[in-house]
């Protein structure tokens, strides 16, 4: 009886989707919420999503060649691995790759949302309830650099409900270590 899946296959796909989600690295990180900085949950990031999958699939995979009841397993297992190493590449991916501008109502409060470097990005709040900012965090190889808009985006700061974009409540941007292009 042939595998139902190409371990083959698994593999390229793995190696393909983190090499992908690899060059989607964000240069920082601001994250809301509904009160001045708290302490945040603990939750499974797309990285670690990745991983997961990858790990998935090497069990699934190893239980594909001992053959018996192990492929009905692995039968089970690839799809869901499949199935997360596709959505934690496609998180990365949009988070590095979504609109320049963050809209704070559209985020799951206390979510990091990844931003690229060398851009000014505006925050705005179009829902119906204010937000703080409790987290800007530079990844390793970045600062938090001034943006040339006004103004900068502050640990604490209040977004107000209802703002838009016309103009945004703030500005956030990240340099590398050398510091910021002009």
């Amino acid at each position: 009886m042939k595998p139902l899946f190409n371990v083959r296959c698994l593999l390229a796909l793995t190696i393909l989707l983190a090499a992908g989600a690899a060059s989607a690295q964000s240069a920082g990180s601001i994250t809301f919420g509904t009160s001045p900085p708290a302490t945040s949950i603990p939750t499974l990031s797309e990285w670690g999503l990745l991983v997961l999958a990858g790990v998935v699939g090497l069990v699934a995979a190893r239980s594909l060649r001992r053959g018996g009841a192990g492929r009905v397993a692995s039968a089970l297992l690839l799809p869901v691995a499949a199935l997360a190493l596709v959505a934690g590449g496609l998180g990365v991916a949009r988070h590095a790759y979504g609109s320049v501008g963050v809209d704070a109502s559209d985020l799951t409060v206390g979510q990091a949302y990844d931003l690229p470097a060398n851009v000014d990005v505006p925050v705005a709040n179009t829902g119906g309830q204010d937000l703080y900012i409790v987290a800007i965090q530079a990844q390793s190889g970045y600062v938090v650099g001034p943006p040339f808009a006004s103004p900068q985006c502050q640990l604490g700061m209040r977004i107000p409900a209802n703002t838009g974009f016309s103009p945004p409540a703030c500005y956030v941007r990240f340099c590398s270590t050398g510091g910021c292009p002009s």
